[in-house]
């Protein structure tokens, strides 16, 4: 994305903040998991959104509804957990990073959001093909802006969405994803069970990271965190 377009949406978006007496108002977008602001580190960053707001798509902290994430490099963010199914609605993902200190400059994420070969059609909507996420400052109060939305809506239907990240440019850069599940980890391709702490990590040169959500009435769920960190 250009730097134009960006700031097109960021004007786009500057409508809805209000300026009184010096306090700024954004009105609109959902509560980050810290304080607004310039940051002194990098940060990876996840929006996370229940379609229907009925528990499909939840924070392990309890959240529910919308939630943002920005969490500074060395550190987890909290849960996604996913379980979708029959109701109504799906779970909204973006992606983004703030790279406020500059350090992030020439690295990319990539992600690959598509549906499993043979899938029923309308379980997995989004943007197609290989997207590469925004290494930009964000600055309060824009810092709940991120990358085009991918969707994970699976149920009974045959079929599931694979979300697979890869790196490129920088190499002492690097992504970590802990990828877990409870109950019946038929839902959870790829994934460990919940508890088991061994993440797999998304660098240049290294294979790629697939999850894979299958998720339906089964029991259980996936749970699903990043951390973004420099590489010694």
């Amino acid at each position: 994305m250009t730097m134009r377009v960006l700031g097109r949406k960021l004007a786009t978006i500057a409508c809805g903040v209000l300026s009184a007496g010096g306090l700024v108002v954004v009105a609109g977008p959902p509560a980050a998991a810290d304080t607004l602001g310039v940051t002194a580190t990098a940060e990876f960053g996840v929006r996370f959104k229940d379609d229907a707001n009925n528990g499909q798509c939840r924070v392990d902290d309890g959240s529910s509804g919308e939630s943002v994430q920005w969490v500074g490099e060395g550190g987890w963010t909290q849960p996604l957990v996913l379980d979708s199914d029959n109701r109504v609605g799906g779970c909204g993902l973006w992606f983004g990073f703030n790279n406020q200190d500059g350090s992030l400059t020439g690295f990319n994420l990539n992600y690959l959001f598509a549906e499993s070969p043979g899938g029923a059609d309308g379980q997995c909507p989004g943007v197609s093909g290989t997207q590469t996420v925004p290494v930009l400052p964000i600055p309060a109060p824009f810092r709940w802006w991120m990358d085009p939305r991918i969707t994970i809506d699976t149920d009974h239907r045959p079929g599931w969405c694979d979300l697979t990240l890869t790196a490129t440019g920088r190499n002492d850069v690097a992504l970590d994803v802990l990828w877990e599940f409870n109950g019946d980890g038929g839902q959870c391709h790829g994934a460990l069970p919940l508890g088991t702490n061994q993440y797999r990590t998304v660098q240049t040169g290294a294979l790629p990271v697939t999850m894979g959500f299958d998720t339906d009435n089964r029991g259980g769920a996936c749970f699903l965190s990043f951390r973004l960190r420099h590489l010694n």
